[in-house]
């Protein structure tokens, strides 16, 4: 049974209900362990258990059967804030020493001369300025230091073990350098000498970095260290070695069978939490002053407050993670743990900076710290409001957790004058499901190509039932889980309106205890993972900062913290109140059982796994073109019916399935290869310079000034006398009407709409009905419907005042888009049963407010699952220049339309060449924008990350016209892209032949030659030429690599987006109705995992950064628009279908990258083949470059030969 979900701004928070239910799964140890992960491994019963446990926690209900409208967050997207108060601002890209020196002055008075003289017996941490102070004084020495850390390391060995890989010669080695540094004056900063230890999931050079295991470091070498443990270094920092963890951070205790398990220093039959178990412990118990973890899911702060210490995690992008494990996710963080937040100020200021991608990509505001050495830095002096969610707040397993947080919250509020206010916050629930797929998948992702020779089964039992639950997930699934993480983005946003911060316990239970058997076996205890995670996953799953400090204890005397939840970079702001509850805290600190003072006493072959270099390493001079023809047969008929049913069977399908990707390298890219890169799960471009010659249109602006803009662009044009040439009969070859055509004659009253109108009706009806062989154009048609728009634009003409200069103008919607009262089928003969229609899409309102007259809907490729037309639903479209040829897809209709004549433009939709392909097949102009240019609300796959709405018109100014109109970003993506401001080329301008002169085109002549006949790359070269003698542009010779990756990534990329969209409209056997070819890709799609999917993305960034190479040599790239021309249609594909990949290799072979990477991209009709069949040339530009590739376009069809009138042709202007 469907549900559909309310939009979020739609949910009213008064009828919100807590629904964070128990996670439903046996506890398992041992022998009863052991056998479940025999059983969830096993072919067939592992399906039924993982379906049955998604079952139980509502996952399939969430992510399959829920209709999510809003689209997909792939990773954290922040909306601006305000700067917060009472700071001092650091210097991102400068020195770790410099940023260590601003943060020590921001610090509170502390003395710690008194604190090393002091005779008190209460019990406390020596803070990072007592060692600098001692070594400083000459007091100790870190090479004294070094020798009680050893001692104290290698007691505990056998105890808990803290450490995985420890080398005493190395920290002698570095203490000694340290201690050099104090005698001659020259300490590099308050942190040279301070001894850390680094989760096992961290690079630190030269110890190996297993994550837990017993085996990762056998296929992941480490030469040098992670970039935040390198920035550490630069301070002086001694390494002592890396820390015990819980395996590949698959879990929230800390268990490790291979390693053993570190214990709680308070209670060493306890847990302390994980996945960092090893760097909080070696914290509490007093041998690291501070340590390094990772956070996914709670990974720092969960054993930060089970051990009593203070643990960050810092909002997503604030640090960089290259060098971790899980470098590419986009819920992970590496964050500091130490014994007070004085000393996580002083790692954070030293470790933070951001990725060069994510600076790009998140654009974080300047770092601040708090200043809480100013008389006025008192909480007091920045009131705080503090939200508190009661019912979540208060379900703990013990009212000692409640109790205790209570208490501090009470005090702030009496003491310091916080507000404590009531908040809600919907859907607790799904955030769950939507962290649980986000990372396992992002994890399996990055774990799969090392996962070969057996080494899956080396790992931990509970790892190898995380993961293999992580394996049930589709791509779908994943999309499906980001969009749920959009709705929880907007509910947290709205919340932080009314608060500072959000206040939560930091665990739902303290340090649970370890079960004897757990410790050899393993353990899988999700009602405990469950507890321990109930508060952490807010500030993974949307990028929030969040911090545990600890608060006191319980009954038991094991620690409680509280946990403080950011908005998006406001690290200042939860690390001002966290030093004020650390301050406030009237309990002794209690001295753990554990405690020492130690101030005393390219792609190169790894066996199967792949390694690709990065694509800066990467010597173009050595890439060898790749055609990969796909390998898939070619059916029709009886046999695709029958191939349809093999498929569909669970196990004869996945074989099928399993040998199709094989055959076609999908399995080795994204399964057995490591790719270096972090994903790209949309599109993210840097910063682009202004186009010249152009003019700026407001964005924001009515749609009918853009376009009055756009017609000062154009070039001159006379349409009387065009209109009195052709109607004479004098005009030398065959030419389509302009949008200015019908402007003049309806202005001058030579015609009008209605009249046009008529004519445009007779013409589909024939189209429809009487056409030999029958050419279904529209599949949704109300001729009273066009002649009263036409009637209302006639009288505007009679009055004098058109909308615009579209007004009465002509145009057909694909049937993927909404144009209201015309249901949105998607091709197919029943989509409009569950998906109603009660509005047009943004562009199409927006044409609609510039007079423009739709005719309906037109016919598609069946849910734009293919590129041909072929539709056995509603009957196939046909080219208008052969009726036995396709018009291409998957907005056949479209280009049909404006090819016959009937209309002067269309709105397709393209998210693999479907508006670029049919535009080249019928021999007119399809543009496609950058991804984000144009708000796609209210298309079908609107959700996605490759589709844009674009026109297709007879000419490159009426696209222009079209493009004018309909721009204009979403509001979402006006904040995650920032595109810069939609231009023209001014054609008008004598400055175009100059700047057409400058520009340099890039042609991968490998590639450009790749084509079914060489017919298309003769006379693709032949306008090169025309363009480089006419204008003088330069032709440079670039080179793409991975165009096989690059088609693989788009393959997975759209192809799960696709099925996210569907599956919760595939119930009741819908999805039987789909025709047989959609069926098959389906199919396909299902097979594509989670995990898949991120690598997908990570092959994606790698494309972006070879095109973005390239664009710093030519300003364009061009290419054929389609390897073939049209292709015949055979007959037993009308009534069936067809599946055809070689067809369909051949017709999206040059068009990926505009949408994988989002650029923009032009087919502009240049010739025919021997055949009489329309050839296009394809212009790639850079990001938001639209006004680039359109003055190209201008330019190659001024210099077109010759146009042929199409077969099939209406004159709609003059009724013939």
């Amino acid at each position: 049974m469907k549900i559909v979900m309310l939009p979020a701004s739609e949910v009213q928070l008064s009828a919100v209900k807590y629904d964070l239910g128990e996670l439903q799964a046996p506890r398992l140890t041992g022998l009863s362990l052991k056998l479940f992960v025999t059983l969830i491994q096993a072919p067939l019963i592992g399906s039924l258990i993982t379906a049955y446990l998604r079952k139980q926690n509502k996952m399939d209900e969430v992510l399959r059967q829920t209709v999510i409208p809003e689209p997909p967050m792939f990773k954290p997207e922040f909306p601006p804030q305000e700067q917060e108060a009472g700071v001092v601002s650091l210097e991102e890209d400068g020195k770790p020493e410099d940023r260590v020196e601003s943060a020590s002055r921001c610090l509170p008075h502390h003395d710690p001369a008194s604190s090393w003289n002091s005779e008190t017996t209460s019990f406390r941490y020596w803070k990072i300025r007592d060692y600098a102070y001692a070594y400083r004084s000459g007091l100790i020495t870190p090479s004294m230091v070094a020798e009680h850390v050893i001692s104290a390391v290698e007691e505990c060995k056998n105890i808990t073990p803290l450490l995985i890989s420890f080398d005493p010669e190395e920290v002698r080695k570095q203490a000694a350098a340290s201690s050099q540094r104090f005698a001659e004056g020259n300490p590099l900063s308050i942190l040279d000498g301070i001894f850390m230890a680094v989760k096992d999931d961290i690079d630190c050079y030269p110890h190996p970095t297993k994550g837990g295991t017993n085996w990762l470091h056998d296929v992941r070498p480490v030469n040098k260290d992670g970039v935040c443990v390198s920035r550490l270094r630069k301070c002086g920092v001694i390494f002592v070695g890396k820390a015990n963890m819980h395996e590949l951070g698959m879990g929230v205790t800390g268990l490790n069978p291979h390693h053993g398990t570190p214990r709680n220093p308070h209670d060493l039959q306890r847990y302390p939490g994980g996945s960092s178990s090893g760097p909080a412990a070696i914290v509490a118990s007093g041998i690291c002053p501070a340590a390094l973890g990772s956070d996914a899911g709670g990974s720092i702060r969960i054993p930060a407050s089970l051990c009593g210490v203070v643990g960050l995690k810092t909002t997503y992008g604030r640090t960089d993670t290259r060098g971790t494990l899980w470098a590419p996710g986009t819920v992970e963080v590496i964050g500091p743990i130490a014994s007070s937040v004085d000393d996580v100020m002083l790692i954070y200021a030293a470790m933070l900076g951001s990725s060069p991608a994510d600076k790009i990509s998140l654009r974080p505001p300047t770092l601040c710290l708090p200043n809480l050495s100013s008389n006025g830095s008192s909480i007091a002096s920045f009131p705080m409001r503090l939200g508190k969610y009661t019912e979540w707040f208060d379900d703990v397993n013990s009212p000692d957790i409640s109790g205790v947080c209570g208490q501090v919250l009470a005090s702030l509020s009496e003491m310091q004058g916080c507000e404590i206010v009531e908040i809600t916050i919907p859907e607790l629930q799904q955030m769950r499901i939507a962290h649980v797929v986000s990372y396992a998948c992002e994890s399996l992702c990055s774990l799969l190509p090392d996962f070969q020779n057996g080494k899956f089964q080396k790992l931990a039992l509970d790892s190898r039932i995380n993961l293999a639950i992580a394996q049930s997930f589709t791509a779908s699934d994943y999309v499906a889980a980001q969009r749920l993480r959009q709705r929880l983005m907007y509910y947290h946003m709205e919340i932080f309106k009314k608060v500072d911060i959000i206040v939560t316990p930091s665990t739902g239970m303290t340090a649970p205890i370890i079960h004897p058997t757990a410790l050899d076996g393993g353990e899988s205890d999700i009602e405990v993972t469950g507890s321990l995670m109930k508060f952490a996953l807010t500030a993974n799953v949307l990028g929030f900062p969040a911090i545990s400090v600890p608060v006191g204890y319980d009954k038991q005397g094991l620690p409680i913290g509280l946990q403080l939840i950011g908005r998006p970079w406001c690290e200042a702001t939860i690390l001002r109140l966290a030093a004020a509850i650390e301050q406030q805290w009237n309990e002794p600190k209690r001295r753990p059982v554990i405690y020492f003072d130690v101030t005393k006493g390219n792609c190169v072959k790894m066996g199967k796994k792949n390694v690709m270099f990065p694509p800066n390493q990467v010597d173009l001079t050595k890439v060898k073109y790749d055609p990969g023809e796909i390998q898939a047969p070619n059916l029709s008929g009886t046999w695709l019916r029958m191939f349809v049913m093999l498929i569909e069977m669970p196990l004869i399908g996945s074989v099928i399935v399993a040998y199709l990707k094989k055959r076609n390298k999908i399995q080795q890219m994204l399964r057995e290869t490591v790719i270096p890169e972090p994903p790209m799960f949309r599109p993210e471009f840097p910063l682009q310079e202004q186009e010249l010659g152009v003019v700026c249109l407001k964005e924001d602006g009515k749609s009918q000034d853009r376009v009055e803009s756009c017609i000062r662009c154009l070039p001159q044009y006379d349409p009387a006398s065009a209109t009195a040439s052709r109607s004479s009969g004098l005009s030398p070859s065959f030419c389509y009407w302009k949008i200015r055509d019908y402007a003049y004659s309806y202005r001058s009253r030579i015609t009008t709409p209605s009249v046009v109108a008529e004519y445009v009706i007779s013409a589909l009806e024939e189209f429809n009905n009487d056409k030999k062989p029958p050419t279904p154009l529209l599949v949704s048609f109300n001729a009273e419907d066009v002649r009263k728009q036409a009637t209302a634009s006639t009288k505007r003409f009679e009055e004098g005042k058109p909308v615009s200069a579209l007004d009465g103008i002509f145009m057909a919607i694909k049937d993927d888009i909404d144009c209201y009262p015309h249901p949105t089928k998607g091709g197919t003969t029943w989509f409009d049963e569950v998906r109603t229609v009660d509005k047009d899409a943004v562009c199409v309102s927006k044409l609609r407010s510039c007079g423009v007259i739709l005719v309906g809907k037109v016919n598609m490729h069946e849910f734009g699952q293919g590129t041909t037309g072929n539709n056995p639903s509603n009957g196939t479209t046909r080219n208008p220049h052969d009726a036995e040829r396709y018009t291409g897809g998957s907005s056949s209709g479209p280009a049909a339309i404006v090819a016959s004549g009937i209309c002067s433009a269309a709105l397709g939709t393209d998210g693999g060449g479907s508006v670029r392909i049919p535009s080249s097949l019928c021999g007119v102009v399809g543009l496609k924008t950058t991804y984000g240019r144009s708000d796609i609300k209210g298309a079908l796959h609107d959700g996605g990350t490759l589709e844009i709405i674009g026109p297709i018109a007879s000419s490159v100014e009426d696209v222009m016209l079209m493009y004018a109109a309909i721009l204009g970003a979403s509001p979402t993506d006006k904040l995650s892209l920032s595109p810069s401001l939609p231009c023209l080329p001014d054609l008008s301008s004598h400055e175009t032949s100059s700047i057409l002169g400058s520009m340099r085109l890039g042609k991968y002549t490998e590639w450009f030659n790749d084509v079914y006949s060489p017919d298309i790359s003769t006379k693709c070269e032949d306008i090169l030429a025309l363009l480089s003698q006419t204008h003088g542009c330069k032709v440079v010779e670039v080179v793409i690599p991975e165009l096989h990756q690059a088609r693989t990534s788009h393959l997975v990329s759209i192809g799960s987006e696709a099925l996210a969209s569907i599956i919760p409209n595939c119930q009741s056997g819908n999805d039987k109705k789909f025709t047989l070819d959609t069926r098959t890709n389906l199919a396909l799609f299902r097979s594509f995992t989670a995990s898949d999917y991120v690598a997908a993305q990570r092959l994606r960034r790698r494309v972006m950064y070879y095109h973005m190479e390239i664009f710093k040599t030519v300003d364009v790239i061009v290419t054929p628009t389609t390897g073939m021309t049209a292709p015949l249609i055979r007959t037993s594909a009308l009534q069936t279908g067809e599946t055809n990949l070689k067809v369909t290799g051949n017709l999206m072979r040059f068009i990926l990258a505009g949408n994988l990477i989002g650029l923009p991209a032009i087919s502009v009709p240049v010739g025919y083949d021997k055949q009489g069949l329309p050839i296009g040339l394809q212009i790639i530009g850079r990001p938001w470059g639209e006004a680039t590739i359109l003055r190209l376009a201008a330019a190659c069809e001024a210099l077109r030969s010759e146009t042929k009138k199409p077969a099939s042709y209406f004159d709609v202007l003059k009724g013939q």
